[in-house]
């Protein structure tokens, strides 16, 4: 099974956990979790993905306010390029990427904010 079947079924799977929304959404959803992949591979480890983020410590922030920052970086370049007339193709995806990375940090805030089964977070 190639990475295109693999992603097909993905797709399917997080389609049955709803009965309605609108298609494209699930297909944004799956595109948000392949552009993950993709950073993952740049700036984490197998041992622990979320490393890059748990560094904010050794500057006395919580790693998920950390996680926060950088969303709040992305919310500013979208201001940034949205401000521009007129959006050009390029500056669209640019926004749908950030948008991406906005919905993906969210994500890891959230998993680094849960608490483990002993009760920590980090």
């Amino acid at each position: 099974m190639d990475n295109e079947e693999r992603l097909a079924q993905v797709l399917d799977i997080i389609r049955s956990f709803g009965d309605g929304g609108h298609p494209k959404f699930y297909q944004e959803v799956l595109n948000c979790c392949k552009l993950y992949g993709i950073r993952s591979r740049g700036y984490s480890n197998q041992a622990d993905p979320n490393h890059n983020f748990r560094a904010a410590a050794k500057f006395g922030v919580e790693p998920w306010r950390g996680v926060v920052v950088r969303l709040n970086d992305k919310v500013s370049r979208i201001g940034t390029l949205s401000g521009k007339a007129p959006l050009y193709a390029a500056e669209r995806e640019a926004i749908i990427e950030e948008l991406q990375d906005i919905v993906n940090y969210g994500l890891i805030a959230i998993t680094l904010m849960r608490p483990f089964d002993d009760g920590s977070c980090t």
